[in-house]
């Protein structure tokens, strides 16, 4: 699933630790599993200096995550 346009980056995190599986996100020189702290604080600055033009991708490994995580988004 693309990353754009993430507006609630604390309901977003919270969103993903609540996943069951792990949660990726994945681009042009970026493989992160968000699942760390540490991790969703260097995601948050890259959210926070993100250029819409930039491919990241979200990748999760089950159905009930993708729809989860796709629900929070869209909120």
């Amino acid at each position: 699933m693309k990353l754009k346009d993430v507006t609630n980056v604390e309901k977003f995190f919270e969103t993903i630790n609540e996943c069951v599986d792990d949660v990726d996100l994945v681009g042009p020189g970026v493989n992160i599993h968000l699942k760390s702290p540490i991790a969703q604080m260097v995601c948050a600055s890259i959210l926070e200096n993100m250029n819409n033009n930039e491919e990241l991708q979200v990748v999760t490994y089950n159905a009930v995550d993708t729809m989860r995580l796709m629900n929070s988004i869209r909120r």
